[in-house]
């Protein structure tokens, strides 16, 4: 009774607050008892660093002064200090491991699960966005976190399809209609500058350098049929850039060494498939009329493709349906996209090949056709002889 007595008169000692709740700033100072051995108030620490301070201390618990460090190390430092600017996108659904693993394959982060951690501490798990955003490797995991989580969603990029086949005309005005330029006209009259790729022979003097400038209109064959997004009104040299990495990425170094070994240039191998992309209607028939097409220009055979007399008929631009329909006349037209009239290659492309088409022309399927049409029901007539070919004619095309 003595000891119950004693007990009940000591005056309570109070027991100071976690240091996780000084760090965090969720200790309520103003309740401490007062009293001799009550702790000193401290004001509230800034709200900025709350996050942060809870961070470093999951690495002081998990690893001591050294996990602490590399915490900080990972949240403070990029990767890159000179890394350039790119595209991320998180499609509507995407779950945050998914982002945070796509952040580390794409070269952002250090590493997806720390990056998933970081968010953790900052709370901020559901707070990331579904949209396109512009990451840098230069950027801090910090910065990272706050655009993804920002209040404001970013602004949707405008969805472009560009198909295989389309002229650089044609594409100027899909950039219009879908809003990325603001008329085809000032995207087909822009020079930009583009980094030098070596498939672009107008970049050829400038390999080695930052950049080369590049008139829009010279890139025929060049500008890769795809789905893109682009920000409204984009300039012509983020579009081209857009591209041209596209280009690059699809018919890849190795592909275009291949080129090179099978003794044709590059630039005679785009052009190919550009024919190749406006003749074939099916892709079991490209590396067959690829191959015809080489072989009448072994043989010396004009190539006599309608398609190129629809792009000299056109000077490169739309062609309306009344146009596709070729007269004799039209087969005379002074042009050296002319392929009735003047022998080998155009000068050039006539239109973006898809990759399928840069294949075939990569690897002609030989045969024993020299000629071949289409049929109205889309099917390809190949023959092997003048007379064949005119007797295919009779039967399906009269």
């Amino acid at each position: 009774m003595e000891k119950e007595s004693r007990d009940s008169q000591s005056p309570l000692v109070p027991q100071p607050p976690k240091m996780g709740e000084y760090l965090s700033g969720t200790q309520e100072h103003s309740v401490l008892p007062e009293g001799p051995l009550a702790l000193p108030k401290l004001p509230p620490p800034r709200v900025k660093w709350r996050r942060i301070a809870g961070v470093l201390l999951f690495g002081l618990l998990s690893g001591g002064i050294a996990g602490a460090g590399a915490i900080a190390f990972y949240v403070f430092t990029p990767i890159d200090p000179a890394g350039a600017e790119k595209e991320f996108i998180i499609e509507p659904g995407t779950r945050v491991v998914e982002v945070t693993a796509a952040l580390e394959r794409e070269g952002f982060v250090r590493n997806g699960l720390a990056f998933a951690t970081l968010l953790r501490f900052q709370g901020r798990e559901a707070d990331v966005k579904a949209g396109t955003f512009i990451l840098s490797p230069a950027m801090t995991s910090r910065r990272i976190s706050d655009i993804l989580t920002a209040q404001a969603p970013p602004e949707r990029d405008l969805r472009t399809t560009v198909p295989e086949g389309f002229t650089v005309v044609e594409t100027a005005e899909r950039l219009a209609e879908s809003g990325a330029v603001e008329s085809a006209s000032i995207f087909l009259d822009a020079v930009v500058r583009i980094s030098p790729y070596d498939f672009l022979a107008q970049c050829a003097a400038a390999l080695g350098s930052a950049s080369c400038e590049v008139p829009v209109r010279t890139l025929e064959g060049y500008l890769f049929p795809d789905t893109y997004r682009f920000r409204k009104q984009a300039t012509p040299n983020e579009i081209v850039a857009k591209f041209l990495e596209n280009f690059d990425r699809q018919f890849s170094p190795q592909l275009r060494s291949e080129a090179a070994a099978s003794g044709r240039s590059l630039s005679d191998i785009v052009t190919m498939a550009s024919l190749v992309e406006r003749e074939a209607k099916f892709d079991a028939d490209r590396p067959i009329i690829a191959g015809i097409l080489f072989k009448r220009l072994e043989i010396g055979m004009p190539l006599q493709v309608d398609a190129t007399v629809l792009y000299a008929k056109s000077e490169g631009g739309l062609v309306t349906l009344p146009m596709r329909d070729l007269t004799l006349e039209d087969l005379q037209i002074d042009s050296l996209y002319n392929t009735y009239r003047v022998a080998g290659l155009p000068p050039g492309p006539i239109a973006s090949p898809g990759l399928k088409s840069l294949l075939a022309a990569l690897r002609p399927e030989p045969s024993l056709y020299l000629f071949y049409l289409h049929a109205p029901d889309g099917t390809t007539v190949y023959s092997r002889t003048l007379q064949e070919h005119n007797a295919a004619k009779d039967r399906y095309l009269r």
